[in-house]
């Protein structure tokens, strides 16, 4: 198992989010948890679903899940321990919005289908989006 932890720095907030994620190498699943001081803080995440499966849309720079390993197009399985089979976009938002305190996502890759899958190495990943120029 790899744990990966890390604090940005915030001086808007009175406490330090927590930014934590923890990566099982042969499992294409994350755990992300991030700290949310106050209800009205955003957490920057985007949900869509296309074809009916909850998924990460958007994670905007800088924001509290944008130091975990949640990538856009993974699929949501959990908010908080609750299971997202059959919620809607904006019951998983309002999960999110109304939480104060930690959050949970776990959320992965093809997580719908049964067959085996090849995970790409972050590095890989890493390279990738920087050979691309920025617009």
């Amino acid at each position: 198992m790899t744990a990966i932890v890390a604090t940005p720095v915030n001086p808007l907030y009175s406490q330090t989010p927590m930014v934590a994620a923890v990566v099982e190498p042969s499992s294409p699943v994350v755990v992300a948890t991030v700290y949310k001081v106050t209800k009205d803080m955003k957490v920057g995440i985007g949900i869509k679903a296309p074809n009916g499966t909850l998924a990460i849309s958007s994670i905007h720079p800088g924001s509290l899940f944008a130091m975990s390993d949640l990538r856009v197009g993974m699929e949501l399985q959990s908010i908080n321990n609750q299971s997202m089979s059959g919620k809607t976009v904006q019951e998983a938002a309002n999960l999110i919005k109304d939480a104060v305190g930690e959050i949970i996502i776990v959320a992965g890759w093809n997580l719908s289908f049964s067959s085996p899958l090849t995970a790409v190495p972050m590095a890989s990943a890493l390279l990738a989006e920087t050979e691309e120029p920025e617009v």
